[in-house]
């Protein structure tokens, strides 16, 4: 029974170290990867057409004019052609 109880100690003992590696890891103060003067593009590609995709549009076009530009990120938003909506050739 002793191996037992070394096995769990030890898994125990190994989880502890894990969580304080994932919640110490976050400590300290690290450069942005983006920022207004290093900006990230983000590209959504999407399948709305129609009153959803213009909706769509206007919400990256508000993110991108307040949160976004604050941040250094800028979202597009593109829709692939309407590819569905063509008939399959007939044999």
């Amino acid at each position: 029974m002793k191996g037992i109880h070394g096995k769990r100690a030890g898994a125990l003992l190994l989880a502890g170290v894990l969580a304080a590696g994932l919640l110490l890891g976050g400590c300290g103060k690290k450069a942005p990867l983006y920022s207004p003067g290093n900006p990230v593009n983000l590209t959504v590609w999407h399948y709305y057409n129609g009153p959803q995709m213009a909706a769509f549009d206007a919400q990256a076009e508000e993110f991108n004019s307040t949160v976004g530009k604050e941040k250094g990120i800028c979202v597009t938003a593109r829709a692939p052609s309407q590819t569905w909506k063509r008939q399959p050739p007939t044999l």
